[in-house]
């Protein structure tokens, strides 16, 4: 594919995943690592997903600023830090078409996770929850830029509202991106090519940002998480298909 026709698709994905996240409250980096990988490396679409995330998180989480329950996100950002180091080794160690597969198991995975939570129950030791779902996101987003859903799971069950829930729950996208992002550099991963990649998906992702945030409560959730899901499994599908 033409150099311009891989920045289309990188703006056009941008879009696609802002939106939704701005919508549902994550979703970027399922919609990224289930598009950009067809084009590019697993690694380079990781780092990609990274570097553009934290700038849309962190617009979110300031919106909602009052909102933050810091406290609840100390525990999880600290076994994010150990084990997001932890995935990014092995997924710079591991064959691309192996991560191809391990993405392509976790898409359908998470999808009949989404299918099936509708709400999650609230958490009787918050110390505990939040240290096992900042493992499980440190070694996700590390090895392949989706650790979401565990910290959905667990921000939904310890805040009190809506506006909590998200405020919690995008400044610790935010802190976590921007640690795997420190990583990324660290190791050397960011390439003057990815950060042209970067530039199409910020200004993909400021135009889905602000659509979504317009419109998320005219959407019916349960319609749209649908729709999400049987993407993911196509995508999920595609990637464990012979290439």
């Amino acid at each position: 594919m033409q150099y311009n026709s891989i920045l289309a698709v990188i703006f056009g994905t941008a879009v696609l995943g802002s939106f939704i996240q701005s919508v549902s409250g994550f979703g970027y980096a399922i919609v990224l690592m289930s598009i950009l990988p067809v084009f590019l490396s697993i690694q380079t679409a990781s780092v990609l997903e990274v570097v553009t995330s934290s700038v849309m998180v962190c617009a979110i989480a300031l919106r909602y600023w009052k909102n933050i329950r810091w406290r609840l996100i100390v525990l999880p950002m600290i076994a994010n830090a150990v084990f997001g180091y932890i995935g990014i080794c092995i997924q710079s160690a591991v064959p691309d078409v192996m991560l191809r597969k391990i993405l392509g198991i976790c898409l359908i995975m998470l999808s009949f996770w989404m299918m099936k939570t509708r709400q999650a129950a609230k958490a009787e030791n918050w110390v505990m929850s939040g240290l096992a779902a900042g493992t499980l996101s440190g070694i996700m987003g590390g090895l392949m830029s989706i650790g979401g859903p565990p910290m959905v799971l667990y921000c939904l069950s310890v805040t009190d509202s809506k506006e909590e829930y998200a405020a919690t729950l995008q400044m610790y996208f935010f802190l976590s991106s921007i640690y795997l992002l420190l990583t990324h550099i660290f190791m050397g991963h960011l390439t003057s090519q990815v950060w042209m990649y970067c530039i199409a998906a910020v200004l993909g992702l400021g135009i889905g940002t602000v659509v979504g945030l317009k419109v998320f409560r005219k959407i019916r959730q349960d319609a749209f998480r649908k729709v999400v899901c049987i993407f993911m499994v196509l995508a999920g599908v595609y990637m464990l298909s012979p290439l």
